[in-house]
């Protein structure tokens, strides 16, 4: 079917090609324009104006430039997502199980439709298609990207947060006004981390974000001060599994082969000494949810300091013994 619009669409819709990220072929794109290759020269050329006053209005700097090995034109300095980078963000998707599959397949397919050719579109979904089919979803069957903008929102603004927690615990439900400082994710879930104002120690308590049975943004603002200002980066390295309490300093002997994957676990690990296979470790970790994990590594860990947890590892194993007896 012949083109049938005329030079402004032809342009728009070159600008248009140009920015899906297709690369442009001048003597194809003459034939299904119905044009001289000349005049797509010169529609290039215009779009270039158009980006030059552009970049010195705005500061957005994209250029037009020619592609001698692919024999086409493209744009440059406003790159997208690639059809790779798209699919291994569409596997860490499928596996985080974060969203329900009302919430998660909308956005993964929106993003595999920003590949801009068909063929690679084709390709992903083809290979994501088995396990978005079998998609588990979480138990809390909770809608949660409403909420975690909301939550961002008040820690942006410093807003206090007026919380009802659905908690494990009698009381079940529990308020409270809390100042929120930063939303994390691990192992299924999303959790807000947050002060309680009439606190004395001034660690963050950690909430689930889909326990959170309603919340409401307070008007009332809080005060960060800069030297006490929340690094929600620095915290995470701390907080693996989630739990709140004090800072502990914590060193073990690791009796396994993967240290590299203990330091994945521990950001803030380091290896202090090395001696007939055995590894010395020490890290940071908030509070006392590293204990299951430690428990997890069966004979590969010993717990060196603090004594504390040392102690409480062994009444758990002596707990655990007891039950199998």
């Amino acid at each position: 079917m012949d083109y049938i619009g005329g030079k402004h669409d032809r342009i728009l819709a070159v600008y248009n090609n140009l920015i899906e990220g297709a690369g442009l072929n001048v003597k194809s794109a003459a034939e299904h324009f119905g044009v001289s290759t000349k005049t797509i020269k010169r529609d290039i050329d215009d779009i270039r104006n158009f980006l030059s006053e552009k970049s010195a209005s705005y500061g957005n700097v994209k250029e037009v430039i020619y592609d001698r090995t692919n024999d086409n034109y493209r744009l440059v300095g406003c790159e997208k997502l690639n059809a790779k980078e798209i699919y291994a963000l569409c596997k860490i998707m499928l596996e985080s199980r974060a969203f329900r599959k009302s919430e998660f397949v909308p956005m993964m397919e929106k993003m595999i439709d920003r590949c801009a050719y068909d063929a690679d579109v084709t390709h992903i979904k083809d290979m994501v298609a088995n396990e978005k089919c079998h998609y588990c979803e979480p138990r809390h069957k909770k809608e949660l990207v409403d909420a975690l903008w909301t939550l961002s929102t008040a820690i942006k603004e410093h807003k206090r947060l007026k919380i009802t927690y659905d908690r494990l615990t009698e009381p079940k439900h529990q308020e409270r006004v809390v100042e929120p400082v930063g939303i994390m994710f691990s192992d299924f879930y999303f959790y807000l981390a947050a002060f309680i104002p009439e606190k004395e120690t001034r660690n963050p308590t950690i909430y689930r974000i889909d326990r959170l049975v309603e919340f409401e943004i307070q008007a009332e603002r809080f005060n960060v001060p800069y030297s006490n200002r929340f690094e929600e980066g620095e915290f995470r390295k701390r907080v693996q599994f989630m739990y709140g309490g004090d800072l502990m300093k914590l060193e073990f002997k690791y009796y396994g082969e993967s240290v590299g994957a203990v330091l994945d676990r521990l950001p803030t690990a380091e290896v202090i000494s090395q001696e007939n296979g055995i590894s010395v470790i020490r890290a940071e970790v908030f509070g006392r949810g590293i204990k299951p994990w430690i428990l997890s590594q069966a004979d590969k860990i010993e717990v060196i300091n603090p004594a504390s947890l040392r102690n409480e590892i062994t009444e758990l194993i002596d707990n655990i013994k007891n039950i199998y007896r």
